[in-house]
């Protein structure tokens, strides 16, 4: 069996103000040449479909038409939520679907069944564990052991492996932090104080577990527990990634073999430094690229953003190159990227002039994990 592993689309991302959406179907229409080429059963997405809960219209515009071009060649589709997905606007009309061969899982149910699929050499597994926060699991699977990211995708695999026949192939798509993963600035954070990570070894008993929510392509700790990585580049933390989708091939014997396939972007994301005298002179050629420049120089520039823009129109930002380095401060992307109760203690010394102590920074973990699921729902 054939099919293809991707996630973490975000359709309808802003990135420095500027709408993705263009960006996002331009490269989608190269993954319909790839399943044109190709010819996969199946068609996999890990979860992350959309940016935000509420996508804008053109990002549910997009969507509509490329499971519309999928259906239409008859490629089965399972797609399942993300974290920065709605579960029930994802899960909305999805058994209206499946007749058209697209199963949308949304919302974790405790009774959720695998696709089935089935080619030459029998069937094969295929098990969507919705993305949902532990509370909810714990109140709706009736699991009264799920406290954490951990023991929730324990809980959902087992309910899966108790509907597969022994020796079946099998297929996990899940959206996680698997411990050991590399990040990237562009991920929104599960939870705080490391209880999203997941062990490798929940996904042992199954051929190939296809992931989301890193963004960069990576296997962690066995090379059939993969991520596709995202879409496209959504950070400059990225510009060394490349990023494309997993091509899988499941022989009948259960063995894996993967071709990750590199998707052209129609404006690549780069990080560009010098001076500003430098970086417009003929020696540094004209880029369409998305750019972040780092100046090389200590004094600002007037309207330095305007000026580059006439001969980069794309540079997203500009940073001070020595500034950055000779501050102890964390950079605004460090900043984004720590945790939320690192930053409030680190507040509460420099303001109190003392450190939080211990439970005070347990209370502080406890209320920011409750306004998270809060705003997931």
């Amino acid at each position: 069996m054939r099919f293809i592993h991707t996630a973490d689309w975000h359709l309808g991302r802003i990135f420095y103000e500027q709408y993705m959406t263009a960006d996002q179907e331009y490269v989608l229409g190269q993954f319909l040449e790839l399943v044109d080429e190709w010819r996969p059963d199946a068609v996999i997405i890990a979860g992350d479909i959309y940016d935000r809960a509420i996508p804008p219209a053109e990002a549910v515009r997009l969507l509509d038409e490329v499971l519309g071009q999928l259906a239409a060649r008859r490629v089965s589709v399972i797609a399942i939520s993300g974290n920065h997905d709605s579960t029930e606007r994802i899960d909305f009309g999805s058994r209206l679907m499946r007749a058209g061969g697209v199963y949308m899982y949304g919302v974790a149910r405790p009774d959720t069944a695998p696709v089935v699929l089935h080619d030459e050499a029998g069937a094969v597994y295929i098990c969507p564990l919705a993305f949902a926060d532990p509370m909810t699991v714990r109140i709706g699977f009736d699991a009264p052991e799920v406290c954490d990211y951990a023991t929730l995708l324990a809980e959902q695999v087992r309910r899966f492996a108790a509907q597969i026949p022994a020796g079946a192939r099998s297929v996990a798509v899940a959206h996680g932090f698997v411990a050991g993963g590399s990040e990237s600035e562009s991920e929104r954070p599960l939870s705080v104080g490391g209880t999203s990570q997941v062990p490798w070894t929940t996904f042992a008993g199954f051929s190939y577990t296809a992931l989301g929510h890193l963004h960069r392509p990576q296997s962690v700790g066995a090379p059939t527990v993969r991520y596709s990585g995202s879409l496209l580049k959504y950070s400059f933390s990225e510009v060394t990634d490349e990023k494309g989708i997993e091509c899988v091939t499941l022989a009948a014997d259960g063995a894996v073999s993967r071709e990750t396939v590199h998707l052209r972007p129609r404006y690549d994301m780069r990080i560009v430094e010098g001076t500003f005298a430098e970086l417009m002179s003929d020696a540094v050629p004209v880029s369409e690229d998305y750019l972040l420049v780092r100046l090389h120089q200590p004094q600002g520039v007037v309207d330095g953003i305007g000026r580059l823009r006439k001969k980069f129109p794309r540079v997203l930002g500009i940073e001070p190159l020595e500034t950055a380095q000779l501050t102890t401060s964390p950079r605004p992307q460090d900043i984004r990227r720590a945790d939320k109760t690192e930053l409030f203690a680190r507040f509460v010394e420099e303001v109190g002039g003392a450190p939080m102590t211990e439970a005070e920074k347990a209370v502080m973990t406890r209320i920011w994990q409750e306004v998270l699921t809060e705003g997931e729902q």
